[in-house]
């Protein structure tokens, strides 16, 4: 009997260490950098900016239940005393990674957190960070919120975001891009405000996003320069003057505003005006800058030029102007399938096409099959129109084809335009070159009437009504 005892009692300490050891190498107890797993799994506050979900299904890898949300992310020189090491620079990430899975913990540290030009410093400057996000596991169906930070070479322009297991295989990979540079702890780029360290402050302003574009649906630069496209809010705290807004009160390093002389080709222009005591104004405001500027910085002025306030925004990425996509990753994507998906309103579908195809002519009047052209990422008006329509009717709108000829100079020429009608009946047409200005009408007749006047004819010979995604777009 006494030997069962002790028998049964070797076995229970036993299996009592296995279960300790494997608590403790489970990350369950503690967290490898000697901080506190923060378990964030209930609701928290999140910084300010535009948020960018990142989804498992968008990742290019995912094998495993993880989800990662990036509040904001940004590069720098310095974090308080720190910096870089030479040729390097910091990048911020301040994200939130959930662990989806039911019963495994994710274990986050510099072999699971990858990132392009470098890799996770985040462990040796815990003590400079506001929020730093500390190494360990997060249990399943939790997560945890913080700043990592990455060291990586100063010339990586574009980045990627891998988190990995622990043998090493990719299970959420995200593009995200170029990244911004500002200043720790003062993020630029997305809903960042400017800093009010004059109590008697007039203005406040808030970026809601910045680009660098070279074309603004037909609308290109002079040489040498560049679009600005800033979509920001501009509030007047004073309590009883206006702020004019305009082209005299509001400055950019490296050239001015220009918006007034393209507010047809903006989404959701700036209109210049007064903007009464207490209140605000919304839009996009367009500069023409030199292309060699490299640090920008906003500059509001009074009636009397006087500075009222300076916003830095330091530097821009380039892109297309496209605000009804937003995701300028769409451009690159390849599955044709899902690009089409993607496109389900006629501005979005507009917005794609002039900025992702360029126009050449080619000879006949029959045109590249959509995907074909979706492929070449070349074509003429015919080869738009088959484009457009095709995705327009794949979301169920009333798309077709107009063809038509007519005299210019004493020579015959041809042109082809998208043609389409609202649920509500109201119609519209898209011509090249800028497909992405949606033009409306009351009738087709009303539609060659405008085309006289564009294409500065008197009348239109004769034309044809084609279905949508039609190839074949000759008139006889």
């Amino acid at each position: 009997m006494g030997k069962t005892t002790c028998s049964f009692f070797r076995v229970a300490i036993v299996v009592s260490t296995l279960a300790i050891l494997f608590l403790i190498f489970s990350g369950c107890t503690g967290n490898p950098a000697g901080g506190v797993v923060k378990n964030t799994s209930a609701a928290q506050p999140e910084s300010q900016g535009n948020e960018s979900r990142l989804q498992e299904s968008n990742a290019t890898t995912s094998t495993g239940p993880v989800s990662m949300t990036i509040h904001s992310v940004y590069k720098t020189m310095k974090i308080k005393d720190a910096n870089p090491i030479s040729g390097n620079i910091f990048v911020v990430i301040n994200t939130t990674i959930e662990n989806m899975d039911e019963t495994t913990p994710f274990v986050v540290n510099e072999t699971t957190v990858d990132i392009t030009g470098g890799g996770p410093i985040t462990q040796k400057v815990y003590g400079k960070l506001s929020n730093p996000f500390y190494w360990g596991s997060i249990p399943p169906k939790s997560s945890t919120t913080g700043e990592i930070v990455c060291g990586v070479k100063a010339t990586t322009e574009q980045f990627t975001i891998t988190l990995r297991d622990e043998q090493g295989n990719a299970i959420f990979t995200k593009p995200i891009g170029s990244i911004p540079l500002g200043n720790y702890g003062q993020p630029p780029g997305s809903e960042s405000t400017a800093q009010e360290s004059d109590p008697a402050q007039t203005l406040k302003v808030v970026i809601h996003s910045a680009q660098k574009t070279m074309k603004i649906q037909d609308t290109n630069p002079l040489p040498g320069n560049i679009f600005v496209v800033i979509n920001m809010t501009i509030e007047n705290l004073a309590g009883s003057e206006s702020f004019v807004a305009n082209e005299n009160t509001i400055d950019i390093t490296g050239g001015g505003p220009m918006t007034q002389k393209i507010y047809d080709r903006l989404a959701n222009p700036f209109f210049w005006g007064s903007i009464p005591p207490k209140s605000s104004k919304t839009g996009v405001i367009v500069f023409g800058v030199k292309e060699s500027t490299n640090q920008f910085t906003l500059t509001f002025l009074d009636e009397k030029k006087q500075v009222m306030l300076t916003v830095p925004i330091g530097t821009i990425s380039t892109g297309p102007y496209i605000p009804s996509i937003g995701n300028a990753d769409l451009l690159s994507a390849t599955n044709f399938s899902a690009v089409i998906e993607s496109l389900d309103t006629p501005q979005k579908a507009t917005e794609y096409a002039d900025a992702r195809f360029i126009f050449t002519y080619h000879d006949g009047c029959i045109s590249y099959p959509p995907e074909e052209f979706f492929r070449n990422g070349k074509g003429d008006c015919k080869d738009y129109a088959t484009f457009l329509s095709y995705v327009l009717a794949h979301h169920g709108y009333d798309a077709q084809i107009v063809a038509f000829k007519y005299f210019k100079d004493n020579k015959r020429n041809g042109h082809v335009v998208t043609f389409f009608k609202e649920a509500d009946g109201s119609m519209y047409y898209m011509t090249t070159p800028a497909v992405s200005k949606i033009r409306g009408v009351t009738s087709l007749d009303n539609l060659l009437q405008k085309e006289c006047s564009r294409l500065g004819i008197p009348t239109i010979a004769n034309y044809t009504i084609i279905p949508a995604g039609s190839v074949d777009t000759c008139v006889l």
